[in-house]
């Protein structure tokens, strides 16, 4: 569960036990809060004029504007998994500019001091696969990347990425661009006061 308006993560993570067309149900195997650091408050807005989903663009390489578009992003999404416990989807955020755009193919993200549990860290050194989810929450556009990741340990590897304890690096190998994601859209409040400047 994510809330950005309160500031607020719970991971759930579990099984599907039943799949309904408007709902899931999970019998849950762990439940537990995440820290709020570098959640940008947004509220939720119902917005009846804005377009429905467009047609999935897909490339193996960002555009520029698909490249201007993560460098002025202030939140992501990333999924890893683990060959035992499954899948799973984290939250990353910071100031516009935080994740660094290295080429077409390849992307830096800051990792900040959180809430010490390193799942999604964990996960990549076993299983290199990721997911990205970019929200442009003015307009609804999503942009997924899917690829392999590594973590970088040495700080001469991140020491552009300020704030950062380590960085992870993506090799994107799929893009996927949605523009219009439906009526529920997100009015911006604030950045995080945890966000490094």
């Amino acid at each position: 569960m994510f809330d950005p308006e309160r500031r607020r993560r719970l991971r759930i993570n579990g099984r599907v036990t039943h799949a309904h067309p408007d709902a899931i149900e999970i019998q849950t195997d762990e439940v537990f809060g995440n820290c709020p650091k570098y959640i940008q408050a947004r509220a939720p807005q119902v917005d009846t004029e804005h377009p429905r989903a467009g047609v999935a663009r897909r490339s193996d390489a960002l555009t520029s504007n698909q490249q201007l578009a993560i460098e002025s992003a202030d939140t992501l999404f990333i999924a890893s998994v683990h060959g035992g416990a499954g899948a799973d989807t984290s939250h990353r955020g910071g100031q516009p500019g935080f994740v660094q755009v290295m080429d077409e193919r390849r992307l830096r993200i800051p990792d900040y001091a959180g809430n010490n549990m390193f799942q999604t860290l964990g996960n990549i050194v076993a299983d290199a696969r990721v997911g990205l989810l970019f929200v442009d929450f003015d307009t609804g556009t999503t942009l997924q990347l899917t690829g392999r990741a590594r973590i970088l340990w040495t700080p001469e590897d991140y020491a552009e990425l300020k704030g950062a304890h380590r960085a992870t690096e993506v090799g994107i190998d799929e893009v996927v661009e949605i523009a219009g994601q439906g009526p529920l859209g997100w009015r911006f409040l604030e950045y995080s006061p945890f966000n490094p400047r």
